[in-house]
């Protein structure tokens, strides 16, 4: 589950999932994945139940806990579909420069230009109930150094039907590929303000 090394492939790809395994009758290509990811949707698969999706009490973060600074919850809300943030790692966190804990997505992002498509990935994955893999630029990530990121996005439902959480990863990487292990701390459009490791 380490998180180190260069990322495993330089093009930026997208799009359904492509080869082995089977979930919701959609088949899945894990071969392009960061093995950071791999293992995050490796343990998804995992804790499902008999019958339909897995829930937020099936999910113990005691089980990735090398994942855990890029982890994200984000809780969904419905009439009229929302999303807001339940739980973020401290590597994300620091990406953006502040804690987004308890913020609305559609509000803390608002004046990023890509936010609405940002919105419409966590829209698809409750609608289709199926998980979305995305590897190429950022869509609302503040930190210049940050080139590509690589993001899981899994659904996550209390009586296995209903989505109620979606449940991410996201994986930051320089120009050159390699992940990012510090950054300059900096508040959302206000610059640079210290520097700081990322654990």
């Amino acid at each position: 589950m380490a998180l180190s090394g260069s990322h495993p492939n330089a093009d930026k790809k997208s799009g359904p999932f492509r080869s082995t395994g089977q979930v919701g009758g959609a088949a899945i290509d894990t071969s392009k994945f960061h093995a950071g990811v791999r293992a995050l949707f490796t343990y998804w698969r995992r804790i499902h139940p008999p019958e339909g999706l897995p829930g937020r009490k099936h999910f113990d973060p005691a089980a990735v806990v090398p994942l855990l600074p890029n982890i994200v919850l984000a809780e969904v809300q419905r009439e009229p579909l929302r999303f807001r943030y339940r739980l973020l790692g401290s590597r994300v966190d620091s990406v953006a420069g502040k804690n987004l804990s308890g913020q609305w997505l559609d509000e803390a992002y608002a004046r990023f230009p890509n936010a609405s498509v940002l919105l419409a990935e966590y829209a698809k994955v409750v609608e289709t109930g199926q998980p979305i893999w995305r590897r190429g630029e950022p869509r609302v990530v503040p930190e210049p150094e940050c080139r590509t990121i690589e993001v899981l996005r899994l659904p996550l439902a209390a009586d296995g039907k209903t989505i109620d959480i979606v449940l991410c990863l996201t994986l930051y990487f320089d120009s050159a590929g390699q992940p990012l292990e510090s950054i300059a701390y900096r508040a959302l459009g206000y610059g640079s303000a210290e520097s700081a490791r990322l654990r």
